[in-house]
């Protein structure tokens, strides 16, 4: 609060990178409305342009069978614990069939959550740590879903991405992980894991469901296109110089 009052009060004007972030900084912050545009994030071309058939980066971490995935810092805010927790809930058959794949670097984690991914208690979870930038694209195209329950979001450019490449996403009902994925992802309660757990299911079931989400994603993901964005922010500029 103090760095609204010092710094972003203080501005002509302000980009959010959601509505949901938007209607935050105006109840918490305190900021006008009329200071604050919404203007989403761009996504990699890499994340459009990422081909099945030419997808050997699965391969090369040891990631032998189909696998949901999170992308993501570790971290209490991004709820790794629940999905854990959901994953283990899965039947044994899909989870033998299935492994949870889980790539990012250790922020502020649990000891306790640490150790659980550190020494792989479950069969079929993976924690592959960090992940150079340039094989996410490819690691996202190779997964039968994304699942991302965080508990808050300002955006959440995981869902973008890939929605962008064409994955279906399971992700929370709440902050603006709702709103990114405008109907184009299956929404959970991220502090159920049986709510999360069912969700998985069913989507790994269901082959026409992981179809109906992908075509609705990559529809969705039209509007994160760097050239969308960039208009958008020019315009926001040239708005502001002028005012």
């Amino acid at each position: 609060k103090r760095y609204a009052d010092r710094v972003l009060k203080r501005a002509e004007a302000c980009i959010a990178i959601s509505e949901s972030a938007r209607q935050d900084a105006m109840r918490i912050l305190g900021i006008p409305q009329e200071r604050i545009t919404t203007i989403y994030p761009g996504v990699s071309e890499a994340f459009y342009s990422a081909a099945p058939e030419q997808n050997d980066v699965p391969a090369a971490y040891g990631l032998e069978k189909p696998y949901l995935l999170y992308v993501g810092t570790i971290e209490p805010r991004k709820n790794v614990d629940t999905l854990l927790d959901a994953y283990e809930a899965l039947p044994s058959h899909i989870r033998d069939a299935y492994s949870l794949v889980l790539a990012g670097l250790f922020g502020w984690a649990s000891e306790a959550t640490k150790t659980r991914l550190k020494q792989n208690r479950s069969p079929g979870v993976r924690y592959l740590g960090y992940m150079p930038e340039q094989d996410i694209p490819a690691l996202t195209r190779g997964a039968t879903g994304l699942v991302f329950p965080s508990l808050y979001e300002g955006f959440g450019l995981p869902v973008a991405q890939a929605m962008a490449a064409g994955v279906p996403v399971i992700t929370s009902n709440g902050s603006s992980l709702e709103e990114i994925g405008a109907g184009a992802a299956l929404l959970v309660d991220p502090a159920s894991a049986e709510h999360l757990s069912h969700a998985m299911e069913t989507l790994i079931e269901s082959s026409d469901l992981q179809q109906r989400l992908a075509t609705k994603g990559r529809q969705r993901a039209e509007s994160f296109r760097w050239s969308h964005i960039a208009q958008q922010t020019e315009a926001f500029f040239r708005t502001v110089v002028k005012g």
